[in-house]
């Protein structure tokens, strides 16, 4: 059985201030990792979209 440890602290009054992420693991980590990557070419990707 698995799970996964990835806790969100919302950060200002009302949370718009930004958040802090708690990863538990080398696993939560690269998944975190690997869907940072995931929206930066989907930002990238759009990007080029406007411009072209």
């Amino acid at each position: 059985m698995g799970s996964t440890d990835i806790r969100v602290n919302p950060l200002g009054r009302d949370g718009d201030e930004g958040f802090e992420l708690f990863l538990g693991g080398d696993c939560e980590l690269e998944t975190m990792i690997r869907a940072l990557k995931f929206i930066t070419k989907a930002l990238e990707d759009g990007a080029k979209e406007v411009h072209d």
